[in-house]
């Protein structure tokens, strides 16, 4: 696996959204062997919430997105499956 997603658990980014955004994204990643995805705890960012974090395992680089909506999401996934 080369990434993984992970979608900020916490309330404030339930609250805008999130499980629908990680079902969104489980969607456009399919059965991507390279993408994992799953809940996080908290990420302690909720004035920007909902939140998401990408790692990328070969390099340890850490990528966080806030003010994450549908719109968005598609744009930031599908190049990750383009590497």
């Amino acid at each position: 696996m080369k990434y993984l997603i992970r979608i900020c658990g916490g309330i404030n980014c339930k609250n805008n959204f999130s499980d629908d955004l990680f079902k969104e994204i489980k969607k456009i990643i399919g059965d991507n062997a390279d993408i994992s995805i799953e809940k996080r705890s908290c990420m302690g960012l909720c004035s920007s919430a909902p939140n998401m974090e990408i790692i990328n395992n070969e390099t340890g680089e850490t990528t966080i997105y806030r003010n994450l909506d549908f719109n968005n999401i598609s744009g930031i996934i599908k190049p990750l499956q383009n590497f």
